[in-house]
């Protein structure tokens, strides 16, 4: 090999070795036996931020700067001997033969962000063993170095509070009793009632507690202290080198916080348990000190039950709560819930009337709400609080006092009331109304506390049957856009698409306004198509519309529904493109397919309206399915137009060799079809009508010219060649996948209504209603043709000719309906 090639091969080679390089997704660097970079791949560039070309032939430890801010070595260098000491830098170092690895983390790396990462490092030897340099690799390891400190978390601390875990708790008296911290002080605090709590207001509730006597018990220790979460309701602090005087202090601050935190949470209180007891030197276990703790704390709780008046009142108010949601969670119907509600707060309370109000979930309570149930005796007596009472329960989240009957006189004629929040996940939901208690008394805070706890659980009873109503609600309007696009499906005429989406956006969305525009591509207008709702007037006078600067063009634009809740509100660019007085709300959205604008779909309202964002959304859903039927339905008339003309110019194609016979199959098709329609048929049956007509002499392809041509008289012979023709003409298109009426019409269309006549001597309703339309049209066109042996007939004696033929030859009804074409189509029609 010369030497030139040798050379072009090891740069061949080096640029492959240094692609392969760069396409591992470790970073690696190299550096000889002088400490200067030798490879800088493209991994490490962007962990560094330094291209190749930076860093190449560098030395005196530049390569370590991105990394470390600073010059000093990094593992390839203490593997060529240089700088051992910098071992303590790494978390993890390990030396296998030649090969050094290791963990640790590069502060500047990334930008700034830090690296944690793992590395090897290894020598490179020439081919006689002489070294060369080293090359290490670099393996971001911040995502698994992440998912351990979260799996170490997780294995001390408490997921619910935050807390250390019982686990932690116990391996930290352990550590401890083999210290020097003593005194150590322990204090044990149980969560009173939270089984109670669970059952009558569901574990969200309970879980809510929890996390607040967590937060008060740890708010009142030094952060160096522990505190953890032991068990289900309890918690512990350990108290290293802290006496018995100063542990009861710190449990003394725990109780005074849990009234503060009380406070400000009346409607749903904390009660702690707490006890303490110190281990004051190693010759004492922190078990039993543990131990005696939680006697303590038990001797507090029997304390706090022992007070038999605020005992017996808070088991009856959780005994109530209890049997109250059991019995309100039974039913996923939003009124009889309320009205349930109502009944049992009215008996607890002593109170006459009541009521329920929900809020609506897109609109201020004061402008919207809905009342789910009343209660009260007598109509005069029943109360629903004004709108400025439901703001100012949503916008404080607490009880309002207010009296019902203002301006009255006594306490009584007065009626007292008070109107307390329905809660979820801390967002007022609806208001509990409650008035009359006896001799017009008003409410007490112990009272409006109680109501608040029982109103948090009744609105998510409440919450969770209007989620059920709304999915109900949701699943019949799915089916009803399901049904409205199989209808439009199956249609493919433009017509039936518009009047059928008309229909659905009435059955959808309960418009009875509605209006349907598509538009003209060549003067860019939008052409009122179809409407409902709309004047006579105002459709003539808005048939044709413009859509910049309008409701119209600002849809179009933004390819999505726009909504006008009052248009006397609304900007000049927000209006219609024409005056409508008795237009007050719309919403508008483009009928589309295919990134194509074809129109749009408009509803309105005489009255201001506020459109949802979900009646907004089935508005676009109902435009997108008549956008998608609009273009199959052009589609479909496009290939139907393709296809017609075909079988026309083939027509045109076989007769083209007679010129007594040109256009002789489209007239034929014309008047079939005009006979078809007076009959009744179908469009489906005027098309097969049509189709056929065009086709019915397709079968004299194979009769020779000289017979067709023929001047005179046709010998037998011919006769019968002649006689053939429907019968080839039905073998040609059956296999082209025609429909069976079409090629039986082609077949029987010169049998004869009285019998006798060819191929097959059919007679009456054996023979095709297809055939027996297109042989009084085929002889129609035929007698006002001329012919090479004969003129031509007029209109008016072809016509006393299928009169006389009636019974006999033509089939009566198709007879009677040629007679009632008008004059003015079969002379448009023509004749040969």
């Amino acid at each position: 090999m010369k030497s030139g090639q040798r050379t072009e091969k090891t740069e061949w080679e080096l640029g492959l070795l240094e692609r392969i390089v760069d396409s591992f997704p470790d970073g690696v660097l190299a550096v000889d036996r002088a400490g200067k970079v030798v490879v800088w791949n493209r991994a490490i560039e962007e962990m560094t931020g330094v291209r190749k070309e930076e860093v190449l032939d560098k030395g005196e430890y530049a390569y370590a700067v991105p990394f470390y801010g600073e010059r000093r070595p990094i593992l390839v260098n203490i593997l060529l001997g240089n700088g051992k000491e910098w071992e303590i830098g790494y978390e993890k170092i390990e030396r296998k033969d030649h090969v050094l690895a290791g963990e640790g983390f590069a502060p500047y790396a990334y930008g700034g962000r830090g690296l944690y990462f793992w590395t090897i490092a290894a020598p490179i030897y020439d081919e006689a063993g002489n070294l060369l340099g080293a090359a290490q690799c670099i393996r971001d390891i911040g995502e698994r170095k992440q998912m351990e400190d979260e799996l170490r978390h997780l294995s001390t601390h408490d997921a619910l509070t935050g807390l250390y875990n019982r686990a932690f708790f116990e391996e930290e008296l352990r550590r401890l009793e083999k210290g020097r911290s003593f005194p150590v002080s322990l204090i044990l605090c149980d969560l009173d009632d939270l089984k109670m709590v669970n059952d009558t207001l569901g574990h969200t509730r309970g879980d809510e507690l929890l996390r607040r006597a967590a937060r008060v018990i740890a708010s009142c220790v030094r952060g160096s202290e522990l505190v953890a979460r032991v068990g289900g309701d309890e918690f512990a602090v350990v108290l290293p080198q802290t006496d018995r005087v100063a542990a009861e202090e710190v449990a003394r601050r725990i109780t005074q916080a849990v009234e503060e935190n009380n406070a400000g949470r009346p409607e749903f209180p904390l009660s702690i348990s707490v006890g303490t007891a110190t281990a004051e030197d190693p010759g004492r276990s922190l078990v039993e000190a543990y131990k005696d703790a939680d006697d303590a704390m038990y001797r507090d709780k029997l304390a706090r039950e022992a007070e038999p008046r605020g005992a017996r009142k808070k088991a009856d108010q959780f005994a109530f709560l209890y049997d109250f949601f059991r019995t309100v969670s039974g039913s996923l119907e939003v009124s009889e819930v309320a009205q349930q509600a109502l009944e049992a707060v009215l008996k607890v309370t002593g109170a006459t009337s009541g009521s329920v109000v929900m809020l609506s979930e897109e609109t201020p309570a004061a402008v919207a709400a809905e009342t789910a149930a009343t209660l009260g005796r007598g109509d005069e007596l029943r109360i629903v609080p004004a709108g400025e009472v439901v703001a100012a329960v949503e916008r404080k989240g607490r009880a309002v006092h207010f009296d019902s009957r203002p301006g009255a006189g006594t306490a009584a004629e007065r009626r007292p009331a008070i109107a307390v929040p329905l809660t979820v996940g801390g967002k007022v939901t609806g208001v509990l109304t409650v008035a009359g208690l006896p001799e017009g008394a008003s409410f007490s805070e112990d009272e409006a506390a109680f109501l608040t706890t029982l109103g948090a659980g009744l609105g998510l009873t409440l919450q969770n049957a209007r989620l059920y109503r709304w999915l109900q609600a949701k699943a019949a309007m799915l089916e009803r856009l399901v049904d409205l696009g199989q209808a439009l499906a199956g249609h493919l005429d433009e017509g039936k698409v518009l009047e059928t989406a008309l229909v659905g956006v009435r059955d959808v969305l309960g418009a009875q306004w509605c209006v349907l525009r598509l538009l003209d591509g060549e003067t860019g207008e939008l052409v009122l198509k179809a409407s409902s709702g709309m004047s006579a007037e105002l459709q003539e006078r808005a048939a044709r519309a413009r859509p910049e600067g309008s409701l119209l063009g600002e849809a179009l634009r933004r390819e999505e529904p726009v909504a006008v809740d009052d248009t006397a509100a609304a900007g000049p660019g927000m209006q219609l493109p024409y005056y409508a007085p008795e237009v007050r709300a719309m919403a508008v959205a483009p009928v589309r397919t295919g990134g194509k604008i074809l129109g749009t779909l408009k509803v309105y309202s005489p009255e201001p309206k506020r459109w949802s964002k979900e009646e907004l959304g089935y508005l676009a859903t109902v435009a997108a399915q008549v956008g998608l039927a609009l273009q199959n339905a052009r589609l479909y008339e496009s290939l139907r137009r393709y296809y017609l003309s075909a079988l026309e110019a083939l027509a045109a194609a076989l007769e083209a060799k007679d010129t007594y016979t040109r256009g002789h199959s489209v007239r034929v098709a014309q008047l079939a079809q005009a006979c078809a329609r007076v009959l009744g048929l179908s469009d489906e049956e005027q098309e097969q009508l049509y189709l056929t007509a065009l086709l019915h002499d397709i079968g004299k392809i194979g009769v020779p010219e000289s017979i067709l041509l023929k001047p005179g008289p046709l010998e037998p012979a011919e006769w019968e060649e002649v006689k053939s023709h429907p019968v080839v003409g039905a073998r040609i298109v059956e296999p082209s996948g025609f429909p069976p009426q079409v090629v039986a019409a082609i077949r029987h269309h010169h049998e004869n209504y009285g019998g006798g006549g060819y191929p097959d001597g059919l007679a009456g309703e054996e023979i095709p209603l297809l055939a027996r339309i297109i042989g009084a049209a085929d002889a129609y066109d035929a007698m006002t043709s001329d012919r090479p042996y004969r003129r031509p007939r007029t209109a008016e004696e072809a016509i006393e000719e299928l009169r006389r033929g009636a019974g006999r030859q033509f089939d009566p009804l198709v007879v009677e309906a040629f007679l009632r074409v008008p004059a003015s189509e079969m002379e448009e029609i023509g004749g040969g």
